[in-house]
């Protein structure tokens, strides 16, 4: 799943800088995306198509279809891919445990700043 692979290649890039709110986040963030992005598609679609370019007619309201079925896909697999991020985070904290890594990059970052 292509879901799977860009939560597992995020996670061990960025997932030690990651809070739990932020985690948490991570689905409904996906969801809303695909909801902005086919609302936009719609929106330029309706207004002919000036600021995504197209190369056939109606191009941008087959990519709004798209990105509102994404949505559906999401809103339907939900509690399965929030389970897929819960692994990976429990996988990073496991793989980071001792690591100064993550904090080093944390401390670039943000200066040091601790996070609550």
């Amino acid at each position: 799943m292509l879901f799977r692979a860009a939560i597992r290649g995020y996670f061990d890039e960025a997932g030690a800088l990651l809070d739990e709110s932020e985690i948490e986040h991570i689905v409904p963030a996906t969801r809303l995306v695909a909801l902005e992005l086919g609302i936009r598609f719609l929106a330029d679609h309706l207004i002919g198509d000036r600021w995504f370019p197209i190369a056939e007619p109606a191009g941008n309201l087959v990519r709004c279809r798209v990105q509102l079925s994404l949505v559906r896909e999401i809103e339907e697999r939900t509690d399965e891919l929030c389970a897929i991020v819960r692994r990976a985070a429990v996988r990073t904290r496991r793989a980071r445990r001792g690591s100064t890594t993550a904090d080093a990059l944390r401390f670039r970052i943000d200066g040091g700043r601790a996070r609550t």
